[in-house]
């Protein structure tokens, strides 16, 4: 496995981080194996439990779909609601701070969403045996905040899909955009905020992903179930 560095050393988000991260081969494991060995889940009702992909195993091609060595660029999942599929975002995210560091966005409907997935997923994740120490201690540094996470070679930026400020100054190699099909058609008045975030991958081409989760609402106006008919 990729050690983490922990402590102040950590917290030195420098450009020898990234290439460093950019010289390492694609990890053999992928994100359900990460999550099978290091999640601990941290919601619901298995909260303090590992996390065991085989209670839900139509979870674990999306996983591995998300993972360095699968060329799947654009994962969509048009679903019901309470199946788990936020959970495998944070798997993700776990899985790319330990073994593939890069620049991430999380882009949430709201600012009251972000705020909650950050303080009962993604903090927590942080705080587990794999991660802990890959961010400054909290509320010691501008880089574990609410909104901001950052670890060496990397970072996840939570962001409100209706603030184009938000969007506008963030590049990243992977991209989450959770419920879509809730977020504005217009923000502030530069366009549609999925957009706008896929926007911050492109000088990343071919490597970057993206991972669309959301359940349906209006027909002909579902953003979610538009992407589904496209894939393959």
């Amino acid at each position: 496995m990729t050690p983490v560095l922990g402590g102040e050393f950590a917290s030195r988000h420098t450009g020898a981080f990234a290439l460093l991260a950019g010289l390492r081969p694609d990890p053999e494991i992928t994100v359900s194996e990460w999550a099978d060995r290091e999640r601990i889940v941290t919601t619901g009702p298995r909260k303090g439990l590992a996390w065991i992909t085989d209670i839900a195993p139509y979870q674990r091609e999306v996983m591995d779909c998300l993972s360095t060595q699968s060329d799947v660029g654009h994962v969509v999942v048009c679903k019901a609601a309470q199946l788990g599929f936020s959970e495998i975002a944070v798997n993700w995210i776990g899985y790319v701070v330990a073994h593939a560091p890069a620049d991430m966005i999380y882009l949430m409907p709201s600012d009251s969403a972000r705020r909650t997935i950050s303080r009962k997923r993604i903090a927590p994740l942080f705080e587990g045996r794999m991660l802990r120490g890959s961010v400054p201690k909290k509320h010691s540094a501008a880089g574990n905040t609410v909104v901001l996470k950052e670890f060496p070679g990397g970072s996840v930026t939570i962001a409100n899909a209706q603030s184009a400020a938000d969007l506008r100054s963030t590049t990243a190699k992977y991209l989450i955009r959770d419920e879509i099909d809730v977020y504005p058609t217009d923000v502030d008045n530069e366009g549609d905020p999925a957009e706008l975030a896929e926007r911050a991958l492109m000088t990343f081409g071919m490597q970057r992903k993206i991972y669309d989760l959301s359940t349906p609402t209006i027909k002909g106006r579902s953003r979610i179930w538009a992407a589904y008919e496209e894939t393959d």
